[in-house]
């Protein structure tokens, strides 16, 4: 966990949020959170919150692409270039609405399944949080 927040951290990321839910008769992610987050040597870079989520998990989850292949959920994708764009298009409306908390949350560090993710992988390397810190620590 320490190189994720460390990577995070480095690109202007300053929060990370826990989907906290009951998941297979059990409390979920607690074993991210308190083996992971909370045990990390540099977990005072940023800060984590808990959005509690109030369904049994089983209930609500879309598996239409995780057992058939010849389902399209969703076929599009985010070049870097629009996600920076997307970025400054957020970043503008957070600078010019000064009376509300500038919160911008992106989804997610690593939903992986889903192909939503900032975490570096093997076929971007880190191109997606540096648009991240062009965006929020260039300017």
């Amino acid at each position: 966990m320490e190189m994720e927040i460390a990577a995070a951290a480095d690109h202007g990321v300053n929060v990370f949020i826990y989907d906290w839910y009951w998941y297979d008769h059990r409390p979920f992610p607690e074993q991210c959170l308190d083996n992971g987050f909370l045990r990390a040597g540099n977990r005072d870079r940023m800060k984590f919150y808990l959005m509690l989520v109030n369904h049994d998990a089983m209930l609500l989850w879309d598996e239409r692409n995780s057992h058939d292949n010849n389902t399209v959920v969703w076929d599009g994708g985010v070049t870097r270039a629009e996600f920076e764009r997307a970025l400054r298009m957020a970043k503008a409306y957070a600078d010019s609405h000064q009376e509300q908390p500038p919160l911008i949350t992106v989804n997610s560090w690593n939903e992986w399944t889903e192909t939503s993710y900032l975490e570096p992988d093997g076929l971007y390397g880190h191109d997606y949080l540096e648009a991240v810190r062009r965006v929020f620590l260039s300017e």
